[in-house]
């Protein structure tokens, strides 16, 4: 039997196992582009976005100057030097003076303003994390209205559709003389708002299509997976779930931190009323006229605020003012807080209902145009009436839309006022 050559079979082989040539009016996968959903595309945001980038910035700041109080407490080592001529009978001199000064007491006030500093701090990142969650409710009341116009835009496009249809048959019956010239101006009035209605929706939908990619920072390649508007959050049926929640809302933490931070102010003043000892040394040259030594030096350094004829005092009053004023803030806060979750959580059940009762009133809508299209085809009624009917019904649909959008919009805030949007609230500091 005659031997097969290696080098046509490998080709063989290549051609049995290699993947089929794309068509040509094909494309390969790596060209389709890539759907992305709201929930990855607000992740997404929320870490990009120019806002959240501002307020990272100012988290590293607060960490440089949270690094700054704490090196305070460290040795400071000074040097001052100085070489030149004069005039007199040495036409020299030099002078060198090497310190290190270490911080032994001063009331705590070094200690207080660490930790005023680290409270500030946590201020940052509770500023960062309101900064997501208010990023988070824009993005979803965009992509709630974006979802509204693009359903807008299919239903006004169907009756644009029957409505053309109708005034193509209102021309050939004026023509024919079957109808007044009013009732083709009527029929042609009709036909130029719904062309110019379906405009307007169009207009809306790129708009906020455009303003969502720009703010979720979509790629070229990238295409924002707009979902059912019909698919409705979850509502609790218990108001109590989002006022736990509300609790747990970073606006919260960030006033009872300025609470905390009034109270570290106040105590750093309170240190000023103790005396200050530092202990010092260090090496000292100086060579002049009368003067010619190097030596070094170590002692006690200490200074004491006795009597300010009450600036302190005042001080301490006013940062105690401070605090009352944030603690009642604390208070009014909460309560509006509490109000607002109230009455969305209202408001969004009144919204729920008010989906039910529309979509009963789509069904009778519904029911009323099959029972004319059925007369219309029996010939009981007119063309007018059914195209009557039909705006009837798509009249409806637009109501239900309406109502949906809406229970959508204060689902997006409720969920925000109660810190439900699960929002990833802490930046990393690089």
């Amino acid at each position: 039997m005659r031997e097969i050559p290696w080098g046509i079979l490998w080709i063989v082989l290549w051609c049995a196992l290699r993947p089929p040539a794309a068509d040509a009016g094909e494309l390969p996968l790596d060209r389709f582009g890539r759907l992305v959903t709201i929930e990855e595309a607000i992740d997404r945001t929320v870490e990009s976005d120019a806002a959240v980038r501002r307020a990272l910035v100012r988290l590293q700041g607060e960490k440089a100057k949270l690094d700054l109080k704490q090196a305070q407490f460290f040795p400071e080592v000074k040097g001052d030097t100085f070489a030149g001529f004069a005039s007199g009978e040495s036409g020299r001199l030099a002078f060198l003076n090497v310190r290190i000064e270490q911080p032994l007491f001063e009331g705590g006030r070094r200690l207080y303003e660490k930790r005023k500093q680290a409270v500030r701090l946590q201020m940052s990142e509770s500023e960062l994390a309101i900064t997501k969650l208010n990023l988070a409710l824009e993005v979803r009341l965009i992509y709630s209205k974006l979802l509204h116009e693009k359903e807008m835009v299919r239903l006004i496009q169907d009756v644009r559709n029957q409505v053309s249809v109708s005034y193509e048959k209102a021309k050939t019956l004026f023509d024919q003389a079957l109808i007044t010239r009013a009732q083709l101006i009527e029929a042609e009035v009709l036909n130029e708002k719904t062309k110019q209605a379906l405009l307007l929706h169009k207009e809306k939908q790129d708009y906020l299509q455009e303003v969502l990619s720009r703010a979720l920072g979509m790629g070229p390649g990238e295409a924002l997976e707009l979902e059912p508007l019909g698919e409705l959050p979850r509502l609790h049926e218990a108001i109590d779930d989002y006022l736990r929640g509300a609790h747990d809302d970073p606006a919260y933490r960030l006033q009872d931190l300025r609470v905390r931070e009034k109270e570290l102010e106040k105590k750093a003043l309170g240190a000023k009323r103790w005396p200050s000892l530092m202990l010092t040394g260090g090496w000292e040259v100086n060579r002049d006229v009368y003067v010619d030594f190097n030596r070094a030096v170590i002692g006690l350094k200490g200074s004491w605020n006795i009597w300010d004829f009450g600036r302190l005092h005042a001080q301490m009053k006013a940062a105690e003012s401070e605090i009352e004023e944030a603690k009642w803030q604390r208070i009014i806060q909460a309560r509006e807080k509490e109000k607002r979750v109230r009455e969305l959580f209202h408001e969004a059940r009144i919204a729920r209902g008010d989906i039910a009762l529309r979509e009963k009133f789509l069904e009778s809508r519904s029911e009323d145009y099959k029972n004319l299209k059925t007369k219309q085809i029996a010939g009981e009624t007119d063309e007018k009436d059914a195209l009557s009917g039909f705006l009837d019904l798509e009249s409806a649909r637009e109501a239900m839309l309406e109502a949906v959008t809406q229970f959508r919009v204060l689902a997006a805030k409720l969920e925000r006022e109660s810190a439900l949007l699960g929002v990833e609230m802490r930046g990393e500091i690089q």
